[in-house]
């Protein structure tokens, strides 16, 4: 009788402990962005990742630490470009769409991960 009300309780405490959330820590914007975006964009965002060298591409991966590319695009084209992919604003077409894999706080966040890149004096602040 003992071992079945141990093993009772036991299972209890199993589904307590697999019914509360675990806090997660999401990755960083900068993690993020190593992950999913240095390939093609390098490490300083300067359109140098190893992608770049491919030359099947129709276009370069862009030089998003450029105040010269980067002033002709606002927060909200940024966020719409994570979002939805290159063509949503009529960029490459091989960029991909994020909006499915990152929340919209965090496309948030990798957008000012971006912005944070372009460091010359023609970069939008």
């Amino acid at each position: 009788m003992v071992k079945r009300e141990f093993k009772i309780i036991c299972l209890l405490g199993v589904i307590v402990t697999l019914s509360v959330p675990l806090p997660i820590s999401a990755a960083t914007a900068k993690e993020n962005f190593d992950w999913y975006c240095l390939q093609c964009h390098g490490a300083e965002g300067g359109g140098d990742g190893i992608n770049s060298e491919v030359e099947e591409l129709p276009v370069g991966p862009m030089a998003l630490n450029k105040g010269k590319e980067m002033k002709k695009f606002s927060n909200d084209q940024i966020i719409k470009t994570l979002t939805h992919g290159g063509p949503a604003n009529t960029l490459e077409s091989l960029m991909p769409p994020w909006g499915n894999t990152f929340t919209a706080r965090e496309i948030e966040e990798l957008m000012q991960h971006v912005r944070s890149l372009c460091k010359d004096e023609e970069c939008p602040r």
